[in-house]
């Protein structure tokens, strides 16, 4: 190869990965934040996902049947299996909340997360936060009722 074409292999490159970067903020134009709650015990998940939000049932399904050895891959437990566990229940999109990266979908998430922790009564079954952050605004979030 000479000096021309190597110098137009890296110049298509780095297009190639600015494209890839542009392509992954734009995923997260679509991102929201969403709950999954159990009719029968009442217990609440949240999450966060650019995917849509029939996919992203779907994968904790199939992390569930996974976890409970019922795939012929092996899945790791997640918490949101305690919810879908009977069959019966709720997966509501709380807000759209289009971002720019991965850490502000989870800054987000964590918040609401946070915000269900403080309501009493209430059953969460997330163990663990996304993202570290020291705020308990929660006026930045609009209303919901869970």
């Amino acid at each position: 190869m000479n000096k021309w074409q190597v110098a137009q292999d890296n110049l298509w490159q780095k297009v190639l990965n600015e494209r890839k970067i542009k392509e992954k903020e734009l995923q997260f134009l679509k991102s929201y934040i969403y709950m999954i709650k159990c009719n029968i015990t009442k217990e609440i998940y949240i999450g966060s996902s650019y995917s849509e939000m029939k996919k992203r049932l779907s994968d904790h399904k199939s992390d569930m049947k996974g976890a409970m050895g019922l795939l012929q891959c092996e899945r790791s437990y997640r918490t949101s299996a305690k919810v879908l566990f009977h069959n019966d229940y709720q997966h509501i999109k709380i807000e759209d909340y289009p971002c720019r990266s991965s850490q502000e979908l989870q800054a987000r998430e964590t918040l609401w997360i946070l915000k269900a922790r403080s309501i009493e009564g209430l059953v969460l079954v997330n163990k663990r936060l996304p993202l570290a952050i020291d705020t308990d605004d929660y006026s930045v979030l609009p209303e919901f009722s869970f």
